[in-house]
């Protein structure tokens, strides 16, 4: 079998980024206070022993995919750093029971009617 071919260079295509490209594109940042991050932190814990796995992460997706739906956009959640982006802002009440979810699912508590 022949050995393959090997490129010496990369092609890139590059676009300058103005205003008329992002067309009033905004994102929204928020960041948690320590509260937060210490509270999450004490779910990943949570969650990690009852999977009774170390490698296991506490189930953020729940909390992404209930906004991405609630606000109808993009959501992105780093829950060590505290910090949420989003396209659209969101209020507290819509932010309450996305975040509240996950915690009560993992201390076995119904979360959505169901307890887990």
């Amino acid at each position: 079998m022949p050995a393959p071919t090997t490129r010496a260079h990369l092609d890139v295509i590059a676009y300058r980024c103005t205003p008329k490209l992002l067309d009033g594109a905004t994102v929204h940042l928020r960041q948690f206070s320590t509260s937060f991050t210490s509270l999450w932190t004490l779910l990943d814990r949570q969650y990690k022993n009852i999977v009774k796995r170390d490698e296991a992460q506490a189930p953020h997706s729940v909390l992404t995919n209930a906004l991405r739906c609630l606000s109808g956009g993009y959501v992105f959640f780093d829950p060590k750093a505290g910090l949420l982006a989003t396209r659209h802002p969101l209020e507290d009440d819509v932010l309450r029971f996305p975040v509240k979810s996950p915690c009560l699912a993992v201390n076995g508590l119904p979360a959505f009617g169901v307890a887990v």
